[in-house]
């Protein structure tokens, strides 16, 4: 879609595929879409006539259950579809932002970071019990982590002492570790 993350990530799949050996044949310079896009029946009707192998789904999680529901209105394989962190998530099968059971079947998607285990996400639900995307959970909590220790190294909150403390309670200097708080 026609915004900084949209075309940029775009930019970037078009590269590797193109590297890759492979040609990106709807969705390059000129074809996105509003990120305020509601109806998507052209824009799906014509990446599925451009005879793709394969559609990469670039959108946030507003516009992909539209998305989703069109390709399959349209008959498209969807095991031949992919999914990017900006919309990969547990959409469900009930309300305006599920799909029926099955509609997703072996349909892929790409997750930077580390997938926290069953104990991490449970910890996670005790926080917010209506949580449904885990992306960036452990990486926000080591954040976290390490800007509290080195708030309480430095003995203040302030963006300077937290700076100064980050080396040495994130290990880069040897340190102690941390098993509680």
């Amino acid at each position: 879609f026609n915004d900084s993350y949209g075309t940029s990530l775009r930019d970037v799949v078009e590269g590797v595929v193109g590297e890759a050996g492979g040609t990106v044949v709807y969705g390059t310079s000129g074809q996105e879409f509003d990120p305020a896009e509601t109806n998507f029946a052209t824009i799906v009707a014509d990446a599925i006539a451009a005879g793709p192998d394969a559609i990469a789904i670039l959108a946030f999680t507003d516009q992909t259950p539209a998305i989703v529901r069109e390709l399959a209105a349209q008959g498209w394989d969807m095991s031949k579809t992919y999914f990017v962190d900006g919309n990969l998530q547990n959409f469900g099968t009930e309300g305006d932002t599920g799909f029926p059971a099955g509609t997703l079947e072996n349909a892929q998607g790409t997750l930077p970071g580390a997938y926290p285990s069953e104990e991490f996400q449970g910890r996670m639900l005790e926080v917010d019990p209506g949580l449904k995307d885990y992306s960036y959970g452990p990486e926000s909590y080591d954040a976290t982590m390490l800007v509290a220790l080195a708030a309480l190294k430095g003995g203040a909150s302030d963006g300077e002492t937290i700076q100064a403390n980050m080396a040495a309670v994130s290990g880069a200097d040897g340190g102690t570790e941390c098993t509680g708080w």
